[in-house]
């Protein structure tokens, strides 16, 4: 047997020569007013190993000041630089790939990217990964005020490390009120080493730390940006004691004002906060309580008041224990004064249309038995091609969370700027299977596409199950904001078939007056969630569960489909030198039989 090494085809890859040593230029971080003209904000992302990770720190070690924890560094820090801009700024943001053998690209989350799906940073479907020792520039202009936050698209390196905050203020907004809260997570090891097992979180960390003080002065409105940056399945709730939280928005758009106790943000959601420091001075607990992944892990931080150095710690009461399963919806059942960011609704009411173009998204986990030893050195079973490894590095078998039974799979190319070098065959929607898997009978992995009309009212139905797992499941949509219209969660399992019938007879019910705006929605089990939104933004929008590629219960990629809008012809116009790529050689042309 001969062995051919596979290659790497790249075209016209636009390389930037200078190098960058400063992090940012320009005062774009400063106070937002009224009539300023607008910025250009430049910011340099150089993406390291962390040449620390390797060193044991057991605090007794003077050169240790600082817990070694991610994998990855962005300018020599995680998480990385905060971005901070006006509405109206311009902001561009050079990544210089460092990672010795990873490639890699960013999104920015909640950014909706109108009329610049090029930089949405979905590798294999907006633009080519960024290669090692490259660099890629992305243009952003936000569009409306709000907190955001950017990762690397792969949800591994962002468990890694590779995250940070996004904040686009508006006029009169007072800097020194402002305090921006990371959640994440410390965890037993690298999301990106090669391990069967997922890393295990060990500490809900702030701002990638864990104890640490956030100081106030009394009789004072702060506004608190909270952002749960987590990879794992690690729904969070907030909470300052003897302090109310007052919701204004939620994933960057307003919401009716509601007070609790405490908040809980599931992975990619976003709060802003008000919270009045009434108080009398003192020190009071900040508490992180995780769920689902980070289930019995609590972290208090302390909100320390003026002077309060030296006062008594004010502490909350017992904490009530988190359920096994967070639905994210009716969480006031769970305690009162208990917030979840599903059950807002909009400050103002309005009548949305009654009609809309509806689909139906049906998942789940499903279990595939499949033995390693059935195939062969082409990776066939059963005579058929290129079984992927996952499904049988675990002994027992595997659960795969699906849709409609089939697992995404990226292109070879970017389908976005080079749609001619996609193949027809691997392209499925979320009713029947492409070509290709008409080849693997047992196991399907296509490039999964909802295509719809664009500048029309479309309700996408997100239908989880739940006949194999008891997981409630995060979206998050790429390009748009949805409207959330109904949630809705059985006792029992239940289909996709079910809920068409449900609709057929027009019992889907529907909130057409005060429905909240989010990017980052939670299904849960056994339910349903129906979200409407109008199809202005052509692009393809990648509508992802990103936690379901770390969970420690499942394998294989996260769930995944692509949401495009309009037609090809329609598409946003490709810019100017932007970076092209190719496939490698599949296995069966690598390793040839010399007989």
């Amino acid at each position: 047997m001969t062995i051919k090494y596979p290659v790497l085809v790249l075209l016209s890859f636009s390389f930037i020569y200078h190098i960058y040593c400063i992090e940012s230029t320009g005062d774009c971080g400063g106070t937002c007013g009224t009539g300023t003209p607008a910025k250009k904000c430049l910011y340099n992302f150089f993406v390291t190993h962390n040449a620390r990770k390797n060193v044991v720190c057991n605090g007794k070690d003077d050169h240790c000041d600082y817990p070694v924890n991610t994998e990855f560094l962005i300018n020599g820090k995680s998480p990385g630089p905060a971005i901070e801009v006006c509405l109206g700024d311009t902001v561009e943001i050079i990544v210089h790939n460092r990672l010795k053998s990873q490639e890699l690209s960013f999104h920015w989350n909640g950014i909706h990217q109108e009329s610049s799906v090029h930089m949405d940073g979905v590798s294999m479907v907006t633009q080519c990964p960024i290669l090692p020792f490259t660099s890629f520039r992305y243009h952003l202009k936000p569009s409306k005020t709000g907190t955001f936050f950017y990762h690397a698209h792969s949800v591994l390196q962002q468990g890694d490390g590779l995250f940070g905050s996004l904040t686009v203020r508006g006029p009169g907004e007072d800097l020194t009120l402002d305090k921006i809260i990371m959640i994440s997570a410390r965890t037993s090891r690298s999301f990106s080493s090669i391990n069967a097992n997922t890393p295990e979180a060990l500490e809900l960390l702030i701002n990638g730390k864990g104890k640490q003080d956030l100081k106030v002065e009394q009789n004072r409105k702060y506004h608190f940006r909270v952002i749960n940056a987590n990879s794992l399945n690690c729904p969070i709730s907030f909470s300052i004691a003897d302090h109310d939280l007052e919701i204004i928005s939620a994933d960057s758009n307003p919401v009716a004002h509601i007070v609790g106790k405490r908040v809980i943000l599931f992975p990619g959601e976003r709060v802003d906060l008000e919270m009045e420091t009434s108080r009398a001075p003192g020190r009071y607990v900040v508490t992180l309580q995780g769920g689902h992944d980070c289930r019995n892990l609590i972290s208090e931080s302390i909100l320390v008041y003026d002077d309060g150095e030296l006062d008594e710690v004010i502490r909350p009461g017992d904490y009530t224990e988190l359920p096994d399963v967070l639905q994210g919806h009716n969480c006031e059942a769970l305690e009162e004064g208990t917030l979840c960011l599903m059950d807002m609704k909009a400050p103002v009411g309005r009548k949305l249309q009654e009609k809309a173009d509806i689909f139906f998204v049906g998942f789940d986990d499903v279990f595939y038995d499949i033995d390693d030893h059935e195939s062969d050195y082409k990776f066939n079973i059963d005579g058929f091609p290129f079984y992927p490894a996952y499904l049988s590095v675990r002994p027992g078998g595997a659960t795969i969370p699906q849709i409609n039974g089939m697992t995404f799979k990226y292109p070879p190319s970017p389908i976005l700027s080079q749609p001619e070098a996609v193949p027809e065959d691997i392209i499925c929607d979320l009713e029947y299977k492409s070509r290709e898997c008409c080849d693997r009978p047992s196991f399907c992995e296509c490039l999964q596409i909802l295509e719809v009309p664009s500048m029309q009212n479309i309700d996408i139905v997100l239908i989880n199950e739940g006949k194999v797992g008891n997981n409630s499941f995060v979206f998050h949509v790429h390009g748009y904001s949805v409207a959330i219209l109904s949630v809705k969660k059985f006792t029992r399992p239940i289909s996709r078939s079910e809920i068409m019938s449900v609709e057929a007879l027009g019992k889907l019910k529907r909130n057409l007056i005060t429905p909240s705006l989010k990017d980052t929605v939670v299904v849960p089990n056994k339910g349903y969630v129906v979200l409407r939104l109008f199809t202005d933004s052509p692009g393809y929008w990648l509508w992802e569960s990103r936690t379901t590629g770390t969970s420690p219960t499942t394998s294989g990629p996260g769930m995944q489909f692509i949401l495009q809008v309009g037609t090809r012809e329609s598409l946003p116009t490709v810019p100017l030198d932007f970076p092209t790529c190719g496939n490698h050689k599949g296995p069966d042309l690598i390793f040839e039989d010399d007989n």
